[in-house]
Order: structure tokens, then sequence, then C-alpha cells
């Protein structure tokens, strides 16, 4: 029976109570429209793309489940697919509840289901899992693309007066797969091969067997690496050998090949590798979830340093967002910000880089950048109306975009490859947060685990889906503790609520965040070194106002600023005035102003502006006064920028050789002068003449 066919069967055996918890299980076959009838339902239940999904979905057990049995191949039944995983049990009869247990959770997916005794698993595996546990595909599967002549030959070639050799192709291929389903009719064929091809065979089923032992069952295999192949180690021996034993193995019917021509297309069935394993050899079955190690805790402790990270981080991304608020990103030409503009931003931040990547990163998501006329990349009008919210809002919305994240926000780099931030550039996976505060949470709330990797090892035992890439773990880990989702390797408050809720509207992680966060500030101290503190976090016009006139130092639970003759000094640069700034100051202190901070802007407002420096392209220069009163006067001359700066002195706007062009288009006669004040003497080559 085909297993389309028995699909079949065992769906119209199921009430219609069964089949909706089937759909339920199986969205994916309601995708774009509802089956028509059972057999619509077969197709749909059998198409490669929801059954990989549905595959990875499965907890360990299940998929090695599977895995196990498309290895078997042909002839599968429960009784030598409980014989063939390792024990999961002290006894036998336990081990077969259990398989059989894990046999219906995949059936009830439709990954599998059964017609007799006889069991089949589902052909769409078999367009993802090319070589399920290193065996190779089913002689079922590969029968198919092989002609009917072709597979007649084999069997009569196996010598066996029980063999009988059918002629339509349906009872050929069923006649072929049910041959070699049996272990001993492989062992008799290759028992009279050559010793070459025996040993061939024989070390070809060694590595095999060394890879279910050494390299765990996935649910995507991915080759061992293997040392670069060099010229030096070809053996032409070898060669020769192995390509000796293919053809044998193909004429006597233990190779089923698309091609008479190209070794190529040359494949060994699952059922001829798994007779030629050793006897004990056994396939995992990892019925038992791999618990982390875990260290007792001081609950009090990890929820100080979580209140001391997330509000270290908040202040970060406050710092930089305000930062690109005063100075807008410059883009690359391919699009994102590149790692040069992430660290000047940092500097002028004062922030880690990693700091201001995923400051970057979460608010461009939350909606707090626009794209400006000239490319580059500034606040958006939603910025001043979010900075000016509580610090545990604005902390609810960076944490709840950071958990359903679609990119790595403090990766910069892939293999070596820089990468920009605000692009869909990525390290080829994507981060999971959930996942990680999703299994800290089933475990104990007083313990620390150690590991990040047995985190991520745990949470793949419980879905194929968190099969996890080498370095996701440490990122996503070192990301949680940053912000305060984790602490001293514990879920906090934060991380739980996160977990425990999905919305945006969590007011569990408000309330813990409120906790948590200092509210906001509006008042300032002075310390006696000219330093501006405030004990809290500081609200958006206290913020405005230092940093236009000081330099800050600290943030976190408490900010710091640092008043200098240089900060005042960039203030009245930017337009502002002393009395003002001291206003100001006044207006937040509940106390006098220090006087070391009153003398210092009355000494550097005294002392502002008595050197000016204007702009000139060009200085003209004459003793006679009256001439540049003239050039000054010429109307045809005004596009210049001309303005006296001395009796004989008159600065131009425009360039030299802008000023020398148009004086000279106006009748007067300048004289170019050079940067020692010098004549500028141009030479040029005399034209030559042929004699």
């Amino acid at each position: 029976m085909e297993p389309g066919d028995a699909l079949l069967e065992w769906l119209g055996g199921l009430g219609q109570e069964e089949v909706d918890d089937l759909v339920a299980r199986r969205p994916d076959v309601t995708l774009t429209s509802k089956p028509r009838d059972l057999g619509d339902l077969a197709r749909r239940l059998m198409h490669p793309y929801g059954v990989v999904g549905a595959f990875v979905g499965l907890p360990q057990p299940g998929r090695d489940l599977i895995e196990a049995a498309m290895g078997l191949g042909s002839g599968l039944d429960l009784d030598r697919l409980a014989e063939f995983l390792e024990p999961a049990g002290n006894d036998a009869p336990t081990h077969r509840r259990v398989v059989q247990s894990w046999w219906e959770h995949a059936r009830s997916a439709a990954l599998c289901w059964g017609a007799g005794r006889r069991l089949y698993v589902n052909p769409g595996l078999y367009e993802t899992i090319g070589s399920p546990l290193w065996l190779g595909r089913p002689a079922s599967m590969l029968a198919e693309a092989v002609t009917v002549p072709v597979l007649q030959r084999a069997m009569r070639g196996w010598a066996d007066r029980a063999v009988q050799v059918p002629s339509r192709r349906p009872e050929v291929i069923a006649a072929v797969c049910a041959y070699l389903a049996e272990p001993d009719h492989v062992r008799r064929i290759v028992a009279r091969a050559p010793e070459p091809v025996l040993a061939w065979i024989t070390g070809h089923a060694d590595s095999v067997a060394h890879l279910i032992r050494t390299v765990p069952a996935i649910s995507f295999h991915e080759a061992p690496e293997e040392e670069e192949f060099e010229p030096s180690h070809f053996d032409r021996a070898t060669y020769l050998a192995g390509r000796r034993a293919l053809d044998w193995l193909t004429e006597n019917g233990l190779i089923l090949s698309e091609s008479t021509y190209s070794r190529s297309a040359t494949h060994i069935p699952a059922e001829v590798t798994r007779a030629m394993l050793p006897p004990t050899l056994r396939a995992p079955f990892r019925v038992h979830p791999p618990m982390p190690v875990t260290t007792p805790v001081d609950p009090g402790q990890a929820e100080s340093a979580a209140a001391a990270s997330v509000s270290d981080f908040l202040a970060a991304v406050m710092a930089t967002l305000e930062s690109v608020a005063r100075t807008p990103l410059t883009q690359l030409k391919a699009g994102g910000v590149g790692a040069r503009e992430l660290a000047r931003l940092a500097k002028a931040a004062a922030v880690e880089p990693t700091e201001a990547r995923m400051a970057v990163e979460l608010g461009y998501r939350i909606g707090l950048f626009d794209v400006t006329a000239d490319g580059s990349i500034g606040t958006a009008p939603r910025f001043e109306q979010w900075r000016r919210l509580e610090p545990a809002e604005r902390a609810a919305e960076l944490l709840h975009q950071w958990f359903h994240v679609d990119v790595a926000t403090s990766v910069d780099s892939d293999r070596g490859r820089p990468l920009p931030a605000l692009t869909r550039q990525g390290p080829g996976w994507l981060p999971n947060p959930a996942l990680l505060l999703d299994t800290l949470a089933g475990l104990d709330r007083d313990v620390a685990v150690v590991s990040a990797e047995e985190v991520f090892a745990l949470a793949a035992w419980g879905s194929g889906e968190y099969e996890r890439p080498r370095g996701d773990a440490e990122v996503t880990w070192a990301e949680a503790h940053r912000l305060g989702a984790l602490a001293h390797r514990r879920l906090s408050r934060i991380g739980r609520a996160l977990s425990e809720h999905r919305s945006e509207d969590i007011p569990d992680l408000l309330a813990a965040l409120t906790d948590m966060l200092p509210a906001i500030e509006a008042h300032i101290l002075f310390g006696s070194d000219l330093t501006v503190v405030v004990p809290g976090s500081p609200a958006a016009g206290v913020v405005d106002l230092l940093d236009a006139m000081a330099t800050r130092e600290a943030r976190g639970a408490a900010s710091t600023w640092r008043i200098s003759a240089d900060t005042i000094r960039g203030a009245l640069d930017a337009g502002h005035d002393v009395d003002t700034l001291l206003e100001d100051l006044a207006a937040l202190s509940d106390k006098p102003l220090p006087q070391a901070v009153t003398y210092l802007l009355h000494d550097v407002g005294r002392r502002y502006g008595h050197l000016e420096v204007q702009p000139a392209g060009a200085v003209l220069v004459s003793e006679d006064e009256a001439l540049l009163a003239e050039v000054a006067a010429t109307r045809s001359l005004h596009a210049l920028g001309l303005r006296q700066v001395a009796p004989t002195v008159l600065a131009a706007a425009a360039p030299r050789h802008e000023v020398l062009a148009k004086l000279r288009s106006a009748g007067f006669l300048p004289r170019e002068l050079d940067e020692h004040g010098q004549p500028a003497v141009r030479l040029s080559r005399s034209a030559v003449t042929d004699g």
C-alpha cells in the first residue's frame, strides 16, 4: 500500500472531532482555503512546507522517533522501531509504551500513520531531511527514479528462488522494497562480495555508525567538517576501488542508480546501510529534557542588579537619541548607519558603542526616527512627546520591542564583515529573547543558571524551532542582562512580565519598571567642583539645559554634568546668554547658586566676543583709501560681499579668483599676491612653431 492510500484509510477512520483536532494542529492545510474533501486534505497534509513546520515543532523525542522511522525505511512496524531506538525505560514493555506514546503524538500532526501493523512516515519529510539519521533515503523513494528493467535485473541478480519478479512497475517497486527491508537478505548478498567490495561497504557502514553515535540527530543535518581536499591527498587506487565497489553493488541490486552512465546519481538505500550497522547500535531517543545546572541566588540582590541595569540602559538610550536630535546620522550609500558613524555617535553621547547601536535599532523600530530631506536620519516629531513620558513607560516600550525583535540589535559583524545598523542584513539567524525568557520562566525562581548554552539546549529539546546557531545564546544572554530582563543569571521581574504577557499593554511590566526606575526629577544639586547632579531620571528640560552648557559624566540612578569654561563658551556659541543661563539654573535649584558657578559664567561672559573671527575668501589691500571706497561703492562688485574692516583693507566673501575676475571686468587693475604677500607670478609656456 502506498503512503497516500494508507493516509486516506487512516483519515477515513477518524471522527469529525478528530479531524478538526488534526486541522488545528496543522494550520498550514487551511492557509489558502478549506480542503474540499479527504483526498484534498491528504494531499495538503503531505506538502513539504507544512510537514517540515510540524516536524520542527515536535519536542526532541518526537523528532528522534520520526528520524529513526525514516531511517528504517521499508517494512516499518512499531516493534522494529522500538528495537532500533535507545531504551526509554528500565524494561522492554515500558520502552515500547513510551515509543507508542510519541508515535501517537507525531501521528496527531499527520507526520506518520498506520494501516494494520504497517507504519508509514509522511513522504513530505524526505523533501527537507535528505539523509535522516545519516542513513540516506529509503528504497521506496530511490526506486521511483529507476527503470523497471533495471529493477527486474537487480532482483534476478539476487539469485534467490523465493524472489518472484513481477512485471508491473508498482509491484516491482513493492517487491524490491520488501526484499531490502529484511537485513538478512542484504547481508546474504554482501557475503558473496569480493574482499575489496566488502571492505568498502563495511567502512561506509562504520562511518555512518560513528556519526549516529557522536553527532546528535537534528532536524536538518549538516555534514561534519572535513579536512580541505588537496590534490596531494588523492589516491588513485582508493578511488578505483570505490568505483569498482559501487559498480558491484549496483549490479547486485544493493544500489539503486538513476543512470547507468553516471555514479553521481548513485544512492545507497537506507535499508542496505542499516543492515550493515552493528546489531547493538541504537538510534538516539532523548526522552528526558537536558536540565541546566543551577545555583542558589539571592532574589533581592538580583532584583537590585536588574534595576541598576535597566536604569543605566534607559539613560544610555536617552543620551543617544538626544544626541541624534542635535546631530542627525549620516547614512551609507547602500543604506543603514555604518560603524564609523555609530562610533561618532557613541563618543558624542558618552555611551558604549553597543549601547548606541541598540538605541538606534530599537528607537527606529518604535518610530522615533525620520529620514530628512538630505537623506540623513534624525529624530521624528514623536520623539519630543516620547522623551517626556514617565521613565517606566519609555523603558516598557523599548523592552517590548526588544522582546519581539527581528534583528540582532547588538551584533556589529558577521564572519568578520561589519554590519551596518538599520538594515535587514544580519548574521543569518534571528535573536529570540522570548525563547530565553520563556525557558527560564519554567525554572525555580530562586536559582541562577550557569550556562546560556544549557538554557537553549533545554529550549531546543522542547521544540526544533529553537535550535540555535553558535554564538546566538551568548548574544541574547548579554542583551537580556543589559536590559535588566536577567540579573545574576536569573530571570528578573522584568523578564518574567515579558514572558507571561505578549501584548504591548503589560501592567506587570509597568509596575516592575515603576518600582525599579527613579522618578522624573526637575531639581538639580551642585557639587563643590562645578558638578551638577540630578538624583533621579532628569526631566527633558533639565537635560536640554545641562547638555547645552555642561558635559555629562555619569548616568543611571543619578546623572552628573560638569560645567567648565569650554562648555559655557559652547553654550554662548549656540546663542545662549549668561543671564538667561543663570536664571534657568536658579529656577531648578532650591538653594542659591554656588559662587563658583556664578563667577565662572560671568567671567566667561565678560571675555566672550572681544575677538571676532569673520569669514573671508579674499582680502583687498590699498594705501589709497579713496580707491577702496570706490571699489566698495561699485554696484557690479556687490556680489563679492565686500566689507571694510580697516581704512586700507576690504574683506571679500567670494574666493580670490572670482574677486580678481570681477575687479578686472569693472576696469580695475588689481595685482595678485601670494600667501607671503609677494606678487604671484604665473609663467606660461611659449608657443613653439614648426620651422
